[in-house]
């Protein structure tokens, strides 16, 4: 039997951040530009090269050209194409497809690094779009620094 497999390709990546305004813009335009850094998302073409070698008859359906509720009804298989390893902004996309797809059809995912994996309803990205991690290490390391220079000093290590 011949499952009927959709891809969904979708790029949330700007490809200029515009940080030319006030601030506050330059601000987020250069976190912007480090969250983009850090994911090295991949392009589209590379997306579907990736999908044909993995999902041979897969139909490609990109999500910026297209409305995809009836084709997402009808497949057996839904995969998303995630240009980064972890599928940054596809949380929307995700939550329509287990919503559109039928009881029986699986969810999996494709990612840039050729990672292939089952989606799950309980699958929770609340630290997609945040360096919320790496905002707190940094915190921690300057509470702590400070601490640890004054130990040093006042035991004559410097």
């Amino acid at each position: 039997m011949q499952r009927n497999v959709l891809a969904l390709l979708y790029d949330p990546w700007p490809r200029s951040f515009g940080d030319d305004r006030g601030w506050w813009q330059r601000l987020t335009a250069r976190l912007a530009r480090s969250q983009f850094s850090r994911a090295n998302p991949r392009d589209a073409n590379y997306m579907r090269a990736l999908c044909v070698e993995k999902w041979g008859g897969a139909e490609i359906v990109d999500l910026a050209s297209a409305s995809t509720p009836d084709l997402i009804r009808r497949a057996d298989l839904v995969v998303l194409l995630y240009p980064d390893a972890i599928g940054q902004g596809f949380t929307r996309i995700e939550r329509d497809v287990q919503r559109l797809k039928h009881g029986a059809a699986e969810m999996r995912a494709l990612n840039g690094r050729r990672r292939d994996f089952r989606l799950s309803p309980s699958v929770r990205r609340w630290l997609e779009r945040t360096m919320l991690t790496e905002c707190l290490f940094a915190v921690a390391f300057l509470l702590v620094t400070p601490i640890l220079l004054i130990i040093d000093f006042a035991s004559g290590r410097r």
